[in-house]
């Protein structure tokens, strides 16, 4: 019975956390569906949790064909797809092709550690998409998939754009990602 008390507990002390930690200036979601795929459960993880801390609903998946198999079964909701540009199976693009066979006109945001350039030397950006490069702060996450499904450009102005540093908690625009 103290299991179940103790899980209420955390359940709501979290959910007030979460409210707390978003700033009001931040991009915010309204319950739009994201399949995020990326081979290293931590940032899959990670991802994940800052999708639904901005109120997004979340779909995971940590290879690609478990991403289609995901997708097969709910591909009316998926409005975007992130998704790691190198992995194993197929890559990045390959997936979206695959995915972009099943909904047509299915946005996708690319990440990588890897730079905008390398990735566009592999090809991987051929064909539309966008990019967003590994480590990135919550509020650049924020306003880059909200850039994607509105499709109107959102600022990024925090004070630490640009410079790389350690993560420790994906929680504000303070914080990052690592890759």
């Amino acid at each position: 019975m103290s299991d179940t008390n103790c899980e209420t507990q955390l359940r709501t002390a979290g959910s007030e956390l979460n409210r707390r930690i978003i700033p009001k200036n931040m991009s915010t979601g309204h319950g739009e569906t994201i399949l995020v795929v990326d081979d290293d459960v931590a940032i899959l993880n990670l991802v994940r949790d800052c999708l639904q801390r901005l109120g997004y609903v979340v779909l995971t998946a940590d290879r690609p064909f478990e991403a289609i198999r995901l997708a097969e079964k709910h591909i009316q909701k998926i409005r975007l797809v992130i998704t790691d540009v190198i992995m194993p199976e197929m890559n990045g693009r390959e997936l979206t092709i695959r995915l972009m066979s099943l909904k047509p006109d299915l946005k996708h945001l690319f990440m990588s550690g890897y730079t905008a350039d390398v990735i566009g030397d592999r090809g991987v950006m051929e064909g539309g998409g966008s990019f967003i490069q590994k480590p990135f702060t919550m509020k650049a996450l924020a306003a880059k998939v909200c850039e994607m499904l509105t499709e109107k450009k959102v600022e990024d102005n925090s004070p630490s754009k640009g410079h790389i540093r350690p993560f420790f908690m994906c929680f504000s625009e303070k914080t990052s990602l690592i890759t």
